[in-house]
């Protein structure tokens, strides 16, 4: 492992719990509430909640601009209903201020509906800034971070410094991300054990007949080459070489094209499943396609076909 990778969806799923009960347990101290009560003090706790829901879970499945919408009406509920008639200082400037936040979350939904339908039409101008808008508008940070001053300067009068803590802690886990930071070096360090002998490259996403398998490639993909072999077990566990062939885009995600394929010598390696490695060693791409073309003249693999046809000729 030469990366210190993104984490997976399991991962990203545990340090939404960790965010949450760090972010509850303030909440608890600062309060004395077990449970958010709807009022300003709590407008903070399900502003942090909702964007760690966002960016560690919903995130792969709310692209652009669905995402912004999501957001933006999420802001909304939180921040309309609010009362500051028990607001003792600053009162004008945060019922201001929270009225600006409504505008701009209004804005950004608006903006975020023109692009859900003008996405047909994405090349025309109005389609184009629609989206992009949307985009940088609708992130996370910029709706929700209204909402936690808000609650913090408005609801939390009473004791600076749990205002402070509040405000510094949502900075610092904006900003830095230390939970998903401290797992991400954790799991980069396991990795130089014992059993980690070999460059991680990804994981296995799918598996297609006859033996392609489709490969979530990590951040750093350099070392899918056609070159560069890689090894991987199978869900049957099965140990197998896998032959890159290409790689493309995939919503947020680089997935690699592979095949699996052997040279028929027992592969004796500890390798998790799903794992996909790099094999270390110069030759063993050009034996694997002399392997799979029976041609030892033959050492570079052109493609695959993954449908038969009865036409004639197959253009590639």
């Amino acid at each position: 492992m030469s990366t210190i990778e993104p984490l997976n969806q399991p991962w990203r799923i545990v340090t939404l719990a960790v965010n949450v009960v760090l972010a509850w347990l303030i909440y608890v101290v600062a309060t004395g509430s077990y449970l958010p009560t709807g009022s300003g003090a709590s407008v903070w706790l399900l502003a942090a909640t909702s964007y760690w829901l966002l960016t560690l879970v919903a995130a792969p499945f709310f692209v652009p601009p669905r995402d912004a919408l999501i957001t933006s009406i999420a802001v909304l509920l939180l921040l309309a209903p609010l009362d500051f008639s028990g607001v003792v200082q600053w009162r004008t400037t945060l019922a201001a201020l929270n009225g600006v936040a409504v505008a701009f979350a209004v804005g950004v939904t608006a903006v975020a509906l023109v692009a859900i339908f003008q996405q047909p039409n994405r090349a025309k101008p109005l389609g184009r800034i629609s989206y992009r808008l949307s985009s940088v508008l609708g992130q996370g940070e910029v709706l929700f971070t209204p909402a936690v001053m808000i609650s913090a300067l408005g609801f939390y009068q009473g004791s600076p410094s749990w205002m402070a803590t509040i405000l510094a802690a949502w900075t610092f886990a904006v900003i830095v991300k230390p939970v998903e930071l401290l797992l991400r070096i954790a799991i980069y360090l396991r990795g130089y054990g014992p059993r980690s002998i070999r460059e991680r490259a990804g994981t296995i996403l799918r598996v297609d007949d006859p033996g392609v398998v489709r490969v979530t490639l990590a951040k750093d993909a350099s070392s899918w080459r056609r070159e560069t072999v890689h090894l991987t077990r199978l869900p049957d566990g099965t140990m197998t070489y896998v032959l890159p062939l290409f790689s493309q885009v995939q919503n947020e995600e680089v997935v690699g094209t592979g095949l699996c394929c052997s040279i028929g010598e027992d592969i004796s390696a500890d390798a998790e499943v799903g794992g996909v490695c790099v094999v270390p060693g110069d030759g063993l791409a050009a034996r694997l396609g002399s392997a799979l073309s029976g041609e030892t003249t033959i050492h570079e693999v052109a493609g695959i076909v993954v449908e038969g046809s009865s036409i004639a000729n197959i253009r590639f």
